[in-house]
Protein backbone atom coordinates (compact mmCIF):
# COMPACT_ATOMS: atom_id res chain seq x y z
CA UNK A 1 0.00 0.00 0.00
CA UNK A 2 1.77 3.31 -1.24
CA UNK A 3 1.41 6.44 0.94
CA UNK A 4 2.74 10.39 0.27
CA UNK A 5 4.69 11.57 3.21
CA UNK A 6 5.40 15.18 4.02
CA UNK A 7 3.75 16.56 1.16
CA UNK A 8 4.34 20.27 1.96
CA UNK A 9 8.07 19.59 1.26
CA UNK A 10 7.84 16.53 -1.36
CA UNK A 11 8.30 13.63 0.59
CA UNK A 12 6.84 10.21 -0.07
CA UNK A 13 7.19 7.22 1.79
CA UNK A 14 5.90 3.76 0.71
CA UNK A 15 5.34 0.27 2.29
CA UNK A 16 2.36 -1.25 4.49
CA UNK A 17 1.62 0.63 7.82
CA UNK A 18 4.38 1.43 10.16
CA UNK A 19 3.89 3.58 13.06
CA UNK A 20 0.94 0.62 14.19
CA UNK A 21 -1.25 -1.81 12.91
CA UNK A 22 -4.67 -2.23 11.93
CA UNK A 23 -4.65 -5.16 15.37
CA UNK A 24 -3.43 -2.41 17.35
CA UNK A 25 -6.34 -0.31 16.69
CA UNK A 26 -8.66 -2.81 17.01
CA UNK A 27 -7.39 -3.68 20.68
CA UNK A 28 -7.02 0.23 21.99
CA UNK A 29 -10.76 1.01 20.96
CA UNK A 30 -11.97 -3.04 21.47
CA UNK A 31 -13.40 -3.37 17.91
CA UNK A 32 -14.56 -6.79 17.20
CA UNK A 33 -14.19 -7.70 20.34
CA UNK A 34 -10.33 -7.16 20.11
CA UNK A 35 -10.07 -9.25 17.09
CA UNK A 36 -8.20 -7.19 13.83
CA UNK A 37 -10.35 -6.07 11.04
CA UNK A 38 -11.23 -8.06 8.09
CA UNK A 39 -12.98 -7.90 4.76
CA UNK A 40 -16.27 -8.71 6.55
CA UNK A 41 -15.67 -6.13 9.34
CA UNK A 42 -16.93 -1.81 9.24
CA UNK A 43 -14.71 -0.66 8.39
CA UNK A 44 -12.86 -3.10 6.49
CA UNK A 45 -8.90 -4.24 7.38
CA UNK A 46 -7.31 -2.43 4.29
CA UNK A 47 -9.66 0.97 5.03
CA UNK A 48 -7.88 1.22 8.68
CA UNK A 49 -4.67 0.69 7.29
CA UNK A 50 -5.71 3.19 4.49
CA UNK A 51 -6.09 5.67 7.74
CA UNK A 52 -2.93 4.68 9.33
CA UNK A 53 -1.12 5.80 6.40
CA UNK A 54 -2.70 8.94 6.09
CA UNK A 55 -1.86 9.18 9.70
CA UNK A 56 1.30 8.42 9.65
CA UNK A 57 1.75 11.14 6.53
CA UNK A 58 0.12 13.73 8.67
CA UNK A 59 2.89 12.74 11.54
CA UNK A 60 5.91 12.97 9.54
CA UNK A 61 4.76 16.38 8.11
CA UNK A 62 3.94 18.30 11.28
CA UNK A 63 7.39 16.35 13.07
CA UNK A 64 9.65 17.13 9.78
CA UNK A 65 10.96 13.75 10.11
CA UNK A 66 10.13 9.57 9.77
CA UNK A 67 10.11 6.47 11.40
CA UNK A 68 10.14 5.07 7.96
CA UNK A 69 12.30 5.27 4.98
CA UNK A 70 10.84 8.34 3.14
CA UNK A 71 12.13 10.11 0.01
CA UNK A 72 12.60 13.76 -0.42
CA UNK A 73 12.90 14.18 -4.36
CA UNK A 74 15.21 17.72 -6.13
CA UNK A 75 15.71 19.47 -2.71
CA UNK A 76 17.18 22.40 -3.91
CA UNK A 77 19.76 24.36 -1.81
CA UNK A 78 22.05 27.90 -2.04
CA UNK A 79 25.89 27.35 -2.14
CA UNK A 80 27.77 29.86 -0.87
CA UNK A 81 30.57 28.12 0.57
CA UNK A 82 33.38 29.65 3.19
CA UNK A 83 32.24 32.93 1.55
CA UNK A 84 32.85 35.97 3.65
CA UNK A 85 30.70 38.09 1.41
CA UNK A 86 27.46 36.23 3.07
CA UNK A 87 24.28 38.05 4.66
CA UNK A 88 22.05 37.03 6.61
CA UNK A 89 23.76 33.42 6.96
CA UNK A 90 21.47 31.43 9.30
CA UNK A 91 22.18 32.22 12.74
CA UNK A 92 24.27 29.65 14.71
CA UNK A 93 25.31 27.95 11.86
CA UNK A 94 28.53 29.15 10.77
CA UNK A 95 29.43 29.42 6.41
CA UNK A 96 30.98 25.91 5.14
CA UNK A 97 31.68 24.04 2.36
CA UNK A 98 28.15 22.36 3.34
CA UNK A 99 24.78 22.45 2.62
CA UNK A 100 21.92 21.25 5.28
CA UNK A 101 19.31 19.34 4.18
CA UNK A 102 15.78 19.46 5.21
CA UNK A 103 16.03 16.11 7.39
CA UNK A 104 18.03 14.15 9.71
CA UNK A 105 19.58 9.97 9.78
CA UNK A 106 20.16 9.61 6.03
CA UNK A 107 19.94 6.75 4.16
CA UNK A 108 22.48 5.45 2.31
CA UNK A 109 22.72 6.99 -1.14
CA UNK A 110 22.43 4.73 -4.06
CA UNK A 111 23.55 5.32 -7.51
CA UNK A 112 21.10 5.52 -9.49
CA UNK A 113 18.14 6.09 -7.33
CA UNK A 114 19.73 8.89 -4.97
CA UNK A 115 21.20 12.06 -6.17
CA UNK A 116 23.60 14.56 -5.03
CA UNK A 117 23.70 17.39 -7.96
CA UNK A 118 26.16 20.35 -7.94
CA UNK A 119 25.27 23.24 -10.46
CA UNK A 120 29.18 23.61 -12.46
CA UNK A 121 28.88 26.59 -14.24
CA UNK A 122 26.90 25.19 -17.31
CA UNK A 123 26.13 21.93 -16.22
CA UNK A 124 24.68 19.56 -13.49
CA UNK A 125 26.86 16.69 -12.03
CA UNK A 126 25.49 14.18 -9.78
CA UNK A 127 28.71 13.09 -7.22
CA UNK A 128 26.41 9.75 -6.41
CA UNK A 129 26.07 8.49 -10.36
CA UNK A 130 29.09 5.97 -10.25
CA UNK A 131 30.11 6.41 -14.16
CA UNK A 132 30.70 9.89 -13.11
CA UNK A 133 33.74 8.55 -10.86
CA UNK A 134 33.28 10.77 -8.06
CA UNK A 135 34.38 9.25 -4.37
CA UNK A 136 32.82 10.20 -1.06
CA UNK A 137 35.41 10.38 1.96
CA UNK A 138 36.51 12.75 3.93
CA UNK A 139 39.66 13.32 1.92
CA UNK A 140 37.89 12.31 -1.86
CA UNK A 141 34.99 14.67 -3.40
CA UNK A 142 32.65 15.05 -0.82
CA UNK A 143 31.28 13.40 2.89
CA UNK A 144 28.19 12.82 4.63
CA UNK A 145 27.23 13.38 8.04
CA UNK A 146 24.48 11.04 7.76
CA UNK A 147 22.98 11.33 11.49
CA UNK A 148 23.10 15.38 10.92
CA UNK A 149 22.03 15.12 7.48
CA UNK A 150 25.04 17.41 6.23
CA UNK A 151 26.65 16.86 2.90
CA UNK A 152 30.30 18.73 2.68
CA UNK A 153 32.32 19.10 -0.36
CA UNK A 154 35.85 18.88 -0.61
CA UNK A 155 37.42 18.25 -4.12
CA UNK A 156 34.91 19.21 -6.00
CA UNK A 157 32.47 22.02 -5.52
CA UNK A 158 29.27 23.36 -6.48
CA UNK A 159 28.99 26.72 -8.00
CA UNK A 160 28.57 29.85 -5.48
CA UNK A 161 24.91 31.30 -5.86
CA UNK A 162 21.39 30.23 -5.28
CA UNK A 163 19.80 26.80 -5.66
CA UNK A 164 23.02 25.62 -7.14
CA UNK A 165 22.79 21.67 -4.84
CA UNK A 166 20.03 19.73 -6.06
CA UNK A 167 19.29 16.34 -3.76
CA UNK A 168 17.65 13.43 -4.28
CA UNK A 169 17.56 11.15 -0.90
CA UNK A 170 15.90 8.97 1.20
CA UNK A 171 15.56 9.39 4.74
CA UNK A 172 14.19 8.18 8.17
CA UNK A 173 14.56 6.47 11.98
CA UNK A 174 14.23 2.77 11.84
CA UNK A 175 12.63 2.32 15.82
CA UNK A 176 9.57 3.32 16.58
CA UNK A 177 9.51 5.42 19.72
CA UNK A 178 6.16 4.65 22.25
CA UNK A 179 4.94 7.79 22.00
CA UNK A 180 4.89 8.29 18.00
CA UNK A 181 3.03 4.82 17.92
CA UNK A 182 0.30 6.07 20.85
CA UNK A 183 0.00 9.13 18.52
CA UNK A 184 -0.91 7.10 15.58
CA UNK A 185 -3.25 4.86 17.25
CA UNK A 186 -5.39 7.55 18.65
CA UNK A 187 -5.82 9.47 16.38
CA UNK A 188 -6.48 6.38 13.81
CA UNK A 189 -9.24 5.95 16.90
CA UNK A 190 -10.54 9.48 16.51
CA UNK A 191 -10.64 9.32 12.65
CA UNK A 192 -12.72 6.30 12.97
CA UNK A 193 -15.09 7.36 15.21
CA UNK A 194 -15.58 10.51 13.66
CA UNK A 195 -16.08 8.57 10.07
CA UNK A 196 -18.50 5.56 11.56
CA UNK A 197 -21.54 5.68 13.68
CA UNK A 198 -19.32 4.25 16.33
CA UNK A 199 -20.86 6.04 19.59
CA UNK A 200 -21.03 2.93 21.90
CA UNK A 201 -18.41 0.32 21.42
CA UNK A 202 -18.87 -2.67 23.01
CA UNK A 203 -15.38 -3.01 25.24
CA UNK A 204 -16.88 -6.52 26.55
CA UNK A 205 -19.50 -8.72 27.27
CA UNK A 206 -20.65 -7.58 30.38
CA UNK A 207 -19.52 -3.62 30.14
CA UNK A 208 -20.22 -1.17 27.16
CA UNK A 209 -19.07 2.66 27.38
CA UNK A 210 -19.47 6.05 25.42
CA UNK A 211 -16.38 6.03 23.15
CA UNK A 212 -17.29 9.71 21.88
CA UNK A 213 -16.11 10.71 25.62
CA UNK A 214 -12.90 9.69 25.66
CA UNK A 215 -11.98 11.35 22.23
CA UNK A 216 -11.21 14.65 23.98
CA UNK A 217 -9.00 12.94 26.01
CA UNK A 218 -7.25 11.74 23.02
CA UNK A 219 -6.92 14.90 21.39
CA UNK A 220 -5.39 16.22 24.71
CA UNK A 221 -2.75 13.35 24.37
CA UNK A 222 -2.47 13.65 21.01
CA UNK A 223 -1.53 17.78 20.98
CA UNK A 224 0.70 16.92 23.86
CA UNK A 225 3.21 14.42 22.05
CA UNK A 226 2.68 16.87 18.97
CA UNK A 227 4.04 19.77 21.49
CA UNK A 228 7.10 17.83 22.30
CA UNK A 229 8.21 16.92 19.05
CA UNK A 230 7.54 20.28 18.03
CA UNK A 231 9.63 21.78 20.96
CA UNK A 232 12.65 19.50 19.43
CA UNK A 233 12.41 21.11 16.16
CA UNK A 234 12.61 24.62 17.26
CA UNK A 235 15.83 23.60 19.38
Amino acid sequence: MGTTGGASDGASATGATTYCTSLEVAQFMWANGGADFSTSTKPTKAAVEALINRVEDQIDSLVRHAWRKATIANEYHDYYGISKRIIGYPRGRLPCRCVHLKHRMIRAFVSGTNKIEIWNSDEWKDLVLEANGYTEGREDDYWINYEEGVIYFHDEEPTLGKDTVRVTYDYGDTIIPGDIKEWCIKQVAVDLTYSDDWTVMTIDNMDRVDLRGKIEQYKEDIKQIRENYEELIVV
